[in-house]
């Protein structure tokens, strides 16, 4: 489900960005690709757009457009949260109580949901619509609104209607909506939940690289035998040859490894495990019994961060993690007087410090609506903003909302039909790209590939645009010819397989991969 919440997401993206090229930049674009570009368009809800949209009001002005998108984006979330709405009342009316609804923690996940997707999908547009509100042309001396020269410059007229819905519109569109989405995911404590799922498996990593640094071979053979290595090592208590030995290393763990422990431990559990092990010695079995006790008992893979005791952060802390001791001029750390929670944070520290270095990884971390209370919560509230990708990675969405952002809005007021206009396009389209390139944001792989395949696609797109205006300006009606024949169709191609090229690539590469292996 999570895969395909994050290939919806991908395609919507790629052809919301796709569908401003005929607005953003003039260029003079074939027939085929504007209308590519006007269907793409529904992926933003950008339904006034359609040319049988436009046949219907022929004249109607961009003031009249720009209300529309103004006003609509409040009524369709008014409209969504319509059904809580009820439900609290249905709950203050026969429970006491706004929320005592028996459906009011279920209605109220759903509507945060989707009115979060109906303003992700509406976003791209309402952005574009109020920052054409506000880019001015001069024609003959007269500043004119750019997208509609009938209008006066709004920015000379701060009086205006137009000038006062377009800045409203950036005000809470533009501006408020990530930042709103951004405090709903603070106050569902998706940043929190992301640090202490990384914190945590970061920690057993650390705990298994620890117990791999100090077990000795004849510690660890003992630890096997007796269960102590065993994924779960309560299995072993059930069984009767080994109930002796098991309650001798309860009490083992109840004394602390006194003299009372060792004492059972070499008079009673040897005796127990006999000569299997290899050890032949009193001395030696109590030697390695004593690591064992002090080394593996100490942990059981199931830490959790902030129930670490004394002696575990101790451990941890002082731990040489890279083997290589201590270097000329080098001195141990001073831990000596420290609390639990100041030990705490020096472990955290080193934890991150030792994922930066690539000698501990938190492996692949994914959001799981079975994962804890709170995680579910957040999942269900907002669960298309951060289930596609990666825990650490919970803020892409935003990050992707900016880019589309900066590629239409910000883009189209730049520059104005000029070169550099395209440029810009292709170096914020560039610049997401490596960044995404860097992160590999979403969890499956072959999602972050059909993301970035969809980016560079963009990409050619703009640049074809580019390079269109150059050959149109070139062009000889004399002889009739334009460079940009051929290169046009592919462009149209790649534009209209996005969404199944690069899974059948990835199809093809597996079938030679399996031939490969026979």
């Amino acid at each position: 489900v999570q895969g395909v919440v994050g290939f919806i997401k991908i395609s919507l993206s790629f052809y919301q960005v796709l569908s401003s090229l005929s607005v953003t930049y003039t260029v003079a674009w074939r027939p085929e690709m504007l209308a590519l570009f006007e269907v793409s368009g529904l992926c933003r809800l950008d339904v006034l757009a359609l040319t049988a949209v436009a046949c219907i009001s022929p004249g109607q002005h961009f003031r009249d457009t720009l209300r529309a998108y103004v006003i609509a984006p409040a009524a369709g979330t008014a409209l969504i949260a319509l059904p809580y709405v009820c439900v609290c009342l249905l709950g203050r009316a026969f429970h006491g109580a706004w929320g005592a609804h028996p459906r009011a923690a279920r209605a109220r996940a759903s509507c945060t949901y989707w009115a979060t997707y109906w303003l992700f999908l509406v976003y791209p547009s309402v952005c574009m619509k109020c920052v054409q509100g506000l880019t001015c042309v001069d024609i003959a001396g007269d500043a004119r609104l750019f997208i509609d020269v009938s209008e006066a410059c709004p920015l000379t007229e701060a009086s205006s209607e137009v000038y006062a819905m377009a800045v409203a519109g950036v005000v809470v569109y533009v501006i408020g909506v990530p930042l709103a989405l951004l405090t709903a995911l603070v106050l569902l404590r998706v940043p929190n939940l992301a640090r202490h799922k990384t914190d945590r498996a970061l920690l057993r990593e650390a705990v298994k690289t620890y117990k791999q640094h100090t077990l000795s071979l004849p510690s660890e053979r003992v630890a096997r035998y007796l269960g102590l290595a065993h994924p779960d090592a309560q299995m072993h208590r059930s069984d009767s040859g080994m109930a002796r030995v098991w309650g001798l290393q309860d009490a083992v763990r109840a004394q602390d490894g006194g003299p009372l422990g060792a004492n059972m431990v070499a008079d009673d559990v040897r005796v127990a495990i006999g000569e299997d092990i290899g050890i032949v010695s009193d001395s030696e079995f109590d030697r390695v019994m004593e690591h064992l006790r002090s080394k593996h008992s100490m942990f059981t893979d199931h830490e959790e961060l902030e129930f670490l005791t004394y002696p575990q952060l101790l451990a941890l802390c002082v731990h040489d993690w890279t083997g290589k001791g201590l270097g000329e001029g080098e001195r141990a750390i001073d831990l000596s007087g420290k609390t639990v929670e100041e030990l705490r944070g020096v472990l955290t520290l080193q934890l991150r410090t030792l994922q930066k270095d690539g000698r501990i990884s938190a492996g692949l971390l994914v959001w799981d609506e079975e994962g804890g209370s709170l995680e579910a919560a957040a999942v269900q509230h907002v669960g298309h903003l951060i289930s596609p990708y990666k825990v650490q990675y919970w803020y892409y969405d935003l990050v992707g909302m900016v880019y589309k952002l900066f590629a239409t809005a910000v883009v189209f007021a730049t520059w104005r039909g000029q070169h550099e206009q395209f440029a810009a396009g292709i170096f914020v389209s560039v610049l997401f790209l490596v960044f995404s390139a860097v992160l590999q944001p979403f969890f499956v792989q072959l999602l972050n590939n059909i993301h970035m395949y969809s980016i560079a696609v963009y990409t050619i797109v703009v640049f074809h645009g580019l390079m269109k205006s150059v050959w149109d300006a070139e062009w000889d009606p004399v002889e009739g010819v334009t460079r940009s024949v051929g290169y046009e169709e592919a462009v149209l191609v790649l534009c209209s397989t996005m969404l199944i090229a690069p899974l059948a690539l990835e199809g093809v590469l597996h079938v030679f991969h399996r031939i490969s292996f026979f």
